[in-house]
């Protein structure tokens, strides 16, 4: 049941990390972010790739003209959430086995 927990848990953080980035109109969630520094023209493109670290959606605006790269990384928060529940669940899956395994009787 804990396992299964887990992987819900995963795959709903991973979902919500990365679903921005999915789909057909994928540089959109680019676009509504806006660019870091300098705001890009409308002639850049604009690229969305899934990024494992951090979790999240990483941004690619480049010129065709001069070849100028603005790229945005995404925010740590997701991958801290997904680690700090990863290690919990993992920490609450080796107290209940352990105390399970200390109850077990004896031969």
């Amino acid at each position: 049941m804990l396992l299964l927990l887990a992987v819900v848990m995963a795959v709903g953080t991973l979902a919500v990390a990365w679903a921005p980035a999915l789909g057909d109109n994928r540089s959109q969630v680019c676009r509504d972010r806006g660019a870091p520094y300098a705001p890009p023209y409308e002639s850049w493109q604009v690229e969305a790739h899934q990024s494992w670290l951090p979790l999240g959606v990483t941004c690619t605006w480049s010129n065709p003209t001069n070849g100028n790269v603005v790229r945005q990384e995404p925010a740590w928060g997701p991958t801290v959430l997904a680690g700090v529940s990863f290690v919990s669940g993992l920490a609450w899956i080796v107290v209940v086995g352990w105390r399970r395994r200390q109850q077990q009787p004896t031969a």
